[in-house]
């Protein structure tokens, strides 16, 4: 709350009004009788009767006035613990600076920093493709897939051809007298060991699919 130049300021009452109104024309009696000072009271005691407000210490300059002018017969009084009762004293709020457009702009730059960097932190973890920040080019989960699925199927070829000549060479050791026997046990022995070796390979690359998913 601020208190204006004129010092505290009291809400009008019918008893101010009245008090205002008779001050004024008591001391324009004196102007008339020769008094010029009381001329510039006689004018503020009558411009302020009309207002909602009044500066305090004029009232009471105009009870100080009515009380002096009063006769003996007149009673004591006026007083302001009287024609202010209703009143009450009148405050006014400051009034606030006006903003700085520079202010303003800044505040609006940092407002929309914010919101960029909140929504890039929201957005991080979405795989857009391109390049990553080490410059590496980024895959998409597709080609992850397609690759792992052709790394799988190569170490399953692999390890299914080394069966394959492992069986050749454990039939060509075990070789007996009957060529046609032989040849049929040999295929057999090559087409169990290639068969066993793909399937170690896709069995080796689940547990390292698995191991490898966990730890992510």
């Amino acid at each position: 709350m601020t208190i204006g130049p004129e010092g505290l300021r009291v809400r009008q009452t019918d008893a101010t009004r009245d008090v205002l109104t008779r001050a004024a024309t008591v001391q324009k009696k004196k102007t008339a009788e020769g008094d010029n000072d009381a001329d510039d009271d006689a004018n503020e005691f009558a411009n302020h009767a009309q207002e909602n407000t009044v500066p305090f210490r004029l009232l009471r300059r105009a009870c100080d006035a009515l009380r002096a002018s009063a006769g003996p017969s007149e009673g004591d009084g006026p007083y302001l613990q009287d024609i202010t009762i209703g009143g009450g004293v009148h405050l006014t709020g400051p009034k606030p600076a006006p903003r700085d457009p520079k202010l303003d702009a800044i505040l609006a730059k940092i407002r929309r920093e914010k919101e960029d960097r909140e929504y890039d932190e929201m957005t991080a973890d979405v795989n857009k493709g391109g390049v990553a920040d080490d410059g590496r080019l980024k895959m998409s989960s597709l080609t992850r897939d397609l690759g792992f699925g052709a790394h799988v199927f190569t170490v399953m070829f692999a390890c299914a051809l080394g069966g394959w000549f492992a069986g050749a060479a454990i039939a060509r050791g075990s070789r007996d007298g009957d060529e046609h026997h032989h040849d049929q046990s040999s295929l057999i022995v090559k087409a169990t060991l290639a068969g066993i070796g793909a399937l170690g390979a896709m069995f080796v690359e689940a547990a390292l699919f698995m191991l490898r998913d966990g730890r992510t």
